[in-house]
């Protein structure tokens, strides 16, 4: 049901976009949305949840955004309410950023450190990877993971590249097991 609902959905919001050349306004807005509902999971809950009537959420939606997004967005927002779709809000959002992303060729690459990299190492990492990568952009996310020691971990949709130093480990561990057995 859920996979059906982001689609249907984030195909809509989509396709206005394209057809009003709004795309990569509702993107950047689509992605603030989710940063504040992320950080304001009461409000959140506000939007989702049945402590208020539609009308006072969308009233809600209407003073918070009503001057901020495009009108698109927010109507889209209040449709979402509307129909008790605005839980699937991410999902949704995740839909409309593979779409944008296919369009506009930009590839998104996670990269799991010990420690932050610093600004130069996340421009240097991107610039190899649009190399190596004939994309037009690349959108590099830096999680931390200390367990993993030391190297990097690279994702990017299904693919993985593990150069880290606990994986670098595990590897010798085996072989040498297999030697020793």
């Amino acid at each position: 049901m859920g996979e059906l609902v982001q689609e249907c959905y984030g195909m809509s919001l989509y396709q206005a976009a394209v057809e009003d050349k709004t795309v990569s306004v509702i993107y950047e807005q689509l992605e603030q949305i989710e940063e504040i509902f992320a950080g304001n999971e009461e409000f959140f809950d506000l939007l989702t949840g049945n402590r208020l009537d539609k009308e006072e959420q969308k009233k809600m939606l209407e003073n918070i955004f009503g001057d901020k997004l495009h009108t698109y967005l927010l109507n889209f927002l209040k449709v979402l309410v509307d129909k008790g779709r605005m839980s699937f809000f991410s999902e949704i959002t995740a839909f409309y950023k593979k779409q944008y992303y296919m369009q506009e060729n930009i590839k998104e690459f996670i990269a799991i450190t010990a420690i932050p990299l610093t600004e130069k190492q996340k421009n240097k990492l991107a610039e190899t990877l649009k190399c190596a990568s004939n994309v037009n952009e690349i959108k590099l996310i830096n999680k931390i993971q200390p367990d993993i020691i030391g190297g990097i971990k690279l994702k990017c949709n299904d693919k993985e590249l593990d150069k880290s130093v606990d994986n670098l480990l595990r590897n010798m561990k085996e072989q040498l097991q297999e030697i020793i057995i």
